[in-house]
């Protein structure tokens, strides 16, 4: 996402909290950025710390040859040599923190990696400002609350972004796989107001507990999205769309999306017909104009959470000296069953508990929205 940091509150940065159930010792983070009109306040977190009385480590992946990252290289790293910088250029890129706020006296950015999000947060704290042009990345995390899945955006960089020379660039976009099963689309589901389609997937992600069971595995989080299309104005491209894009013909199929982030209290207009008789009165005889009356009557909802698909992502792949761009639509890639998880709902029922690991088979090229997504611009 990117925007202005917004003005910082009392719960924006908690340094050195001391938990009250054990020796941790975290620093924590709840930044607020104005990513525009359209996309509203989006708000995103951070936390790290250390156990006070413990032998703190970090664990972490290195590079291969060519200086990419190399996943299957596992080592840790003690917390007191977390900052030793000889030690760092063997750990894999994907591991840092990266904060690139601040220009040295030439003017050049100063770049910062951490290791640790409590150092990370730390340097923030310090040296960001508010109305700050930045550009923030991070990963999306999925977790099930009170029955209900949230959303939790997870800072990993944030940058200066003098690009931003006007608000209408601010943005607040997210990159996911998701998964469709033949049950997702129901063409019925549209919602007028907003003009989306509303289409739930799942989302692959991990969860350690539920109700105080152990879990420890992959688990498909059901989200609700929507996808912006107008039905009204061309109601059999409207079908044509949703079912290029999301009818399932066999299994489960993955798309991973590009999207937006759209947060902020919705407001419902009103409208002639919504007034109360004083009010309309007032309105028929121009003591009131009619514009003040719809404000004024207007009611504002609370926080949205909306996250609005725009479009299938095209990545490029280069195998030796060819490069080509993939369509990531992903026929048939998980049977029906990955996405059969049953809950614990007590942990007496832990040994009654079905869990499955969603695990991938080949992956399928799908070429079949090429008109459709020239028409979304993603030729």
């Amino acid at each position: 996402m990117s925007g202005e940091v917004a003005k910082p509150g009392k719960n924006t940065f908690k340094i050195d909290v001391e938990s009250s159930k054990s020796d941790w010792i975290y620093n924590q983070m709840f930044l607020g950025i104005n990513c525009g009109e359209k996309c509203g306040f989006i708000y995103a977190d951070a936390m790290g710390g250390y156990g006070k009385d413990k032998e703190n480590k970090i664990y972490v992946h290195g590079k291969d040859e060519e200086g990419h990252d190399d996943f299957q290289n596992r080592f840790e790293i003690a917390w007191e040599d977390r900052k030793d910088e000889e030690l760092l250029k063997s750990v894999g890129n994907l591991c840092f923190f990266r904060a690139e706020i601040k220009k040295d006296d030439k003017g050049n950015i100063v770049k910062e990696h951490f290791l640790s999000a409590y150092d990370f947060i730390q340097y923030l704290s310090e040296n960001l400002e508010e109305g700050m042009k930045v550009s923030v990345t991070g990963n999306l995390k999925y977790q099930i609350r009170n029955g209900n899945v949230q959303v939790q955006k997870n800072i990993t960089g944030v940058y200066l972004a003098d690009y931003l020379d006007s608000p209408t660039k601010y943005t607040a976009t997210f990159k996911q796989a998701i998964l469709f099963d033949k049950d997702c689309l129901d063409l019925k589901e549209y919602d007028s107001d907003k003009g989306c389609l509303l289409i739930p997937g799942y989302c692959v992600d991990y969860l350690k507990d539920y109700n105080g069971v152990e879990i420890k595995s992959n688990y498909p989080y059901k989200v609700d999205f929507e996808y912006e299309i107008d039905k009204k104005a061309n109601p059999e491209q409207y079908i044509k769309k949703c079912n290029a894009l999301f009818k399932v013909k066999k299994d489960v199929d993955e798309i991973v999306f590009n999207g937006e982030f759209r947060e902020g209290g919705a407001t419902v207009q009103a409208t002639y017909d919504d007034l109360e008789e004083d009010i309309k009165h007032m309105v028929d005889l121009d003591i009131i104009p009619l514009e003040e009356a719809l404000s004024r009557c207007s009611a504002s909802s609370s926080r949205e959470r909306r996250m609005v698909l725009v479009m299938p992502n095209i990545k490029k792949v280069t195998k030796g000296d060819v490069t080509s761009n993939v369509l990531e639509i992903y026929r048939g890639k998980y049977k029906e069953e990955d996405l059969e998880f049953i809950l614990p709902s007590t942990e007496e029922e832990t040994e009654e508990a079905e869990m499955k690991t969603v695990e991938p088979i080949s992956e399928e090229e799908d070429a079949d929205l090429a008109a459709i997504l020239a028409e979304m611009g993603a030729e």
